[in-house]
């Protein structure tokens, strides 16, 4: 941002990623942000609508009988200053469940136990094919990052800053896939992976270190 004041009479959005806001400094002839407007008189964001519901239908006050305060609580209490990030569309925060997307099951479980590893399911699907509402699955995942995993160079976007050089090793998703997909080309990739690696970030993201013991 430039040198001198800048006014601020409304909120701030920052809706993207991948940048930094830096000012010309806090010397003399820096930048200086003022907001000499104060929040209640702002137009209420339409982000926050769920929240003033929930305010309102569960009598949120700011209640302190020795000191004689009974106010109902301001909504940026809950959310935010005057800079906010924010994703366009998507809900702050999850409020009122009448807002929550239905949840998409899987399958049902019949029976098991705490403790053990084995869980019997009443209605079984190919966990690699299943669908959700919006055609999302398993397998279109593996459509997408299967070429980078085969070529990592073919990689389009940011590399890993720090991992770039380890990654990709012999992960179980990819022995899984092949096996349910029955993608000969998946298992033929995965055999030719690294999965002698040590570092600590490796190993964090890979907690199969064996997993032909769960291949028939």
């Amino acid at each position: 941002m430039p040198a001198g004041k800048l006014i601020l009479s409304d909120i701030f959005y920052l809706e993207r990623s991948d940048f930094v806001l830096r000012g010309a400094g806090v010397v003399a002839g820096g930048t200086k942000i003022f907001c000499p407007r104060p929040m209640l008189y702002f137009e209420d964001p339409a982000s926050l609508k769920e929240l003033r519901e929930y305010l309102i239908q569960f009598d949120k006050r700011q209640r302190e009988k020795e000191n004689n305060i009974d106010l109902p609580f301001s909504q940026y209490a809950w959310s935010g200053g005057i800079i906010w990030t924010q994703v366009p569309g998507e809900r702050v925060k999850s409020y009122l469940g009448k807002y929550d997307v239905p949840q998409t099951i899987f399958t049902k479980i019949s029976s098991g136990k705490r403790g053990e590893f084995i869980l019997e399911a009443s209605e079984k699907e190919n966990l690699f094919l299943f669908e959700t509402p919006n055609e999302k699955s398993l397998a279109l995942g593996f459509d997408f990052l299967f070429p980078f995993i085969k070529d990592k160079n073919s990689w389009s976007f940011k590399k890993d800053v720090m991992y770039w050089n380890d990654w990709p090793v012999r992960s179980a998703a990819l022995l899984f896939g092949g096996v349910a997909l029955q993608n000969e080309d998946y298992l033929k990739t995965w055999k030719s992976l690294n999965s002698n690696f040590n570092k600590m970030e490796i190993i964090r993201n890979v907690p199969v270190r064996f997993p032909l013991l769960w291949v028939k």
